[in-house]
C-alpha cells in the first residue's frame, strides 16, 4: 500500500489549507469530504491542489 504516498500528501494539502484525512485500513487511501455547500470553483481548486501535490510526490 501507499501509505507513506498519502500521508506526505495529506499533510501538504493541509500546509495548503485543505483538509483531507488518509482512510482505509493501511491508510492508503485519500479522503476527502467537502462541505455541503462548495462551489465549482472551490472543487476544482482542491483538484488542482491535489494533482499537483500527487505529481510530487509520485516518482516513477
Amino acid at each position: 500500500p501507499a501509505t507513506e504516498v498519502v500521508i506526505a500528501a495529506v499533510k501538504r494539502m493541509l500546509q495548503r489549507g485543505f483538509i483531507l484525512l488518509p482512510e482505509g485500513e493501511a491508510a492508503n487511501v485519500i479522503g476527502f469530504t467537502p462541505p455541503l455547500t462548495i462551489s465549482s470553483s472551490q472543487l476544482a481548486r482542491t483538484i488542482q491542489s491535489l494533482q499537483v501535490v500527487l505529481a510530487s510526490e509520485v516518482r516513477p
